[in-house]
C-alpha cells in the first residue's frame, strides 16, 4: 500500500471513529438546555409555515397561534389581526388569546369586538385576554363589563377572574364575594369549581367562602369539588376540617379521597400521624397509588421521624416494589438532607 492510500485509509478510519464517538456521545452530550431551545424553535418554525399555508387545519392554525403569541412572535400579531373573522371558533379564539399579549391599539379593537362574537367560547376568552395586560383601557372596559346585562355565567366568571387578579386594594372584594358565591352553588358544573377555586385562592380567610367549601366537602357530588375543598381547607388549616381529618378523608370509603388524605398528612399533622402513615403503606390491601401517597408524604414531611419510619420499612423488606424504585430514591435523598432536623409536623398543634 503507497502512503496516499494509507494516509486516506486512516483518514476514513479516523472519520468513522469520530462519528460513532458522537453517535454514542463519547465526546460529550449537547447541553440540555440549548437542545431544548433548538426543539422549541423548530417547532415555532413549522406553526410559522403553517400560518402561511393556505390548507392548515383549524387545529394547527390554533395551536400556531397560541404558541407563537406565547413566544411573542414579531409576526403572529398581524396573523391574528387578519383572522378575527375566521369562521371557526376555536380560530377566534385563539385570535383572542394571540392578541391579549400585544399592547398595540389594534389588538384592543378587535378584543373589544370579539367580546360580541356569536361563540360563548370566544366572547370569554377575549374577556381573559383583556386582563392580561395591567393599562387603564382595558381595566376601565373591563370594569363596565360587569355591569353588562345578559352575559353567560362564564363570561361573568371571566370578568370576576381579570377583575379580583389585579385588586390589590380590595376594591371590588364585596361584589365579587356575592357574584362568585352565586356562580359557585349556581350547579353549572365545572363553572361551579371553577368560581369555587377562585374564592378559595383569593379571599380563603373569608367566613362564606370557609362556609362554602365545608358544604361543597360533605355535599358535593362531585369528587373534584371534595377533593379540591379538602385541599384548601387542611392549607387553611381550617380547625373544624382538622378534627375531623381521618374520618373525611383517611377512613374514607372513596379510594381517591383515601389517597388524597395520605397526600396530605404532611399538611394536617394529624395526631397519629406515625401510625397513620405506617398502617397505610405496610396494610395488607395497601396499593400501590397509596403507597405512592404515603412516600410522598413521608418526604415532604421530612426530619428525624420520617427518616427513622423510612429506614423501618427498607428493613422489612417493603420498599422493595419494582414500581416503588424511583420513588424510593428521590425519598431516601430527601430524607438523608433532613435527617436530624424538626419534621414539618413536629410541634404543630395535633388533630385528631
Amino acid at each position: 500500500m503507497n502512503r496516499t492510500k494509507l494516509g486516506l485509509g486512516i483518514g476514513a478510519g479516523l472519520i468513522a471513529i469520530a462519528l460513532a464517538g458522537y453517535g454514542l456521545g463519547l465526546f460529550g452530550k449537547k447541553d440540555p438546555r440549548e437542545a431544548a431551545r433548538e426543539q422549541r424553535e423548530e417547532l415555532l418554525e413549522t406553526d410559522r409555515e403553517n400560518l402561511a399555508r393556505a390548507g392548515a387545519s383549524e387545529e394547527e392554525v390554533r395551536m400556531a397561534l397560541m404558541r407563537l403569541a406565547s413566544a411573542r412572535d414579531p409576526g403572529v400579531l398581524e396573523q391574528a389581526l387578519k383572522r378575527a373573522k375566521d369562521p371557526s371558533p376555536l380560530v377566534r379564539s385563539a385570535v383572542a388569546y394571540a392578541l391579549g399579549r400585544f399592547p398595540e391599539p389594534r389588538s384592543i379593537d378587535v378584543l373589544k369586538a370579539l367580546i360580541t362574537d356569536e361563540s360563548i367560547d370566544v366572547r370569554r376568552d377575549a374577556i381573559r385576554s383583556l386582563g392580561t395586560r395591567p393599562d387603564d383601557e382595558r381595566r376601565k372596559f373591563l370594569e363596565a363589563l360587569k355591569n353588562r346585562k345578559g352575559q353567560s355565567p362564564s363570561e361573568k366568571l371571566a370578568v370576576w377572574e381579570v377583575l379580583v387578579r389585579g385588586d390589590a386594594q380590595g376594591k371590588y372584594k364585596a361584589e365579587a364575594l356575592d357574584e362568585l358565591l352565586a356562580l359557585a352553588r349556581s350547579g353549572e358544573g365545572g363553572l361551579g369549581t371553577q368560581a369555587m377555586a377562585l374564592l378559595a385562592s383569593r379571599y380563603r380567610g373569608e367566613p362564606r367562602v370557609v362556609a362554602l367549601l365545608k358544604e361543597r366537602l360533605q355535599s358535593a357530588p362531585d369528587l373534584g369539588e371534595k377533593a379540591m375543598a379538602l385541599n384548601y381547607l387542611v392549607v387553611m388549616r381550617d380547625p373544624w376540617t382538622l378534627a375531623n381529618f381521618r374520618k373525611l378523608s383517611i377512613d374514607s370509603s372513596n379510594p381517591e379521597l383515601q389517597i388524597l388524605g395520605v397526600q396530605l398528612l404532611g399538611r394536617a399533622c394529624p395526631q397519629a400521624l406515625w401510625e397513620i402513615l405506617d398502617e397505610k403503606f405496610s396494610g395488607a390491601d395497601a396499593s400501590p397509588q397509596i403507597q405512592s401517597a404515603a412516600m410522598g408524604a413521608l418526604s415532604s414531611i421530612g426530619g428525624q421521624k420520617a427518616a427513622e419510619l423510612f429506614e423501618k420499612w427498607k428493613s422489612q423488606g417493603k420498599l422493595k416494589n419494582p414500581a416503588l424504585r424511583p420513588l424510593v430514591d428521590a425519598v431516601a435523598e430527601r430524607l438523608e438532607r433532613t435527617q436530624g432536623r424538626p419534621g414539618r409536623c413536629d410541634g404543630t398543634q395535633p388533630s385528631a
